[in-house]
């Protein structure tokens, strides 16, 4: 046996013994074997780790980002909340939530609300519903009620 087209002969140790020096990637006696690099769990917070020839590549869950998956990605960064929402980060990896402005709801603000239509008039006994500038409704009671 000879040593691999990955390595090259070491130190001759007699004429009937030899070491082969693996390139990179590569191990074994005669450097036949690939390294498998996801064996030593480069890839944190649950990343899906690919071996690939004298590297890896790691593939992030939600919420992480970098090389090895160990930077939280801020999910404001890409603008998520609409229609002038603002957002806010969650101490949990992947999270954000929207605050929306008057007249609009829903995860990202993206539904257009109007406290007084029929899903969510709170007036009674005939009483009027009125829309305020800030979102909320009022009730204006009929005369004599």
């Amino acid at each position: 046996m000879s040593c691999g087209a990955l390595a090259y002969f070491g130190k001759l140790q007699s004429l009937k013994s030899y070491e082969c020096v693996c390139h990179s990637g590569w191990e074994g006696k005669y450097c036949l074997q690939e390294i498998d690099e996801c064996l030593s769990l480069p890839c944190k917070n649950h990343a899906t780790c690919t071996d690939l020839l004298d590297d890896y590549k790691c593939l992030c869950s939600p919420g992480w980002t970098g090389v090895d998956c160990a930077q939280d990605v801020n999910e404001c960064d890409s603008g998520p909340c609409l229609n002038g929402a603002q957002c806010i980060q969650s101490d949990i990896p992947g999270e954000f939530f929207c605050t929306c402005p008057p007249f609009f709801t829903g995860l990202l603000c993206d539904l257009p609300y109007d406290p007084c239509d029929s899903l969510h008039n709170p007036c009674l006994h005939n009483s009027t519903c009125l829309t305020q500038s800030n979102g909320t409704a009022s009730c204006r009671c009929s005369t004599g009620e």
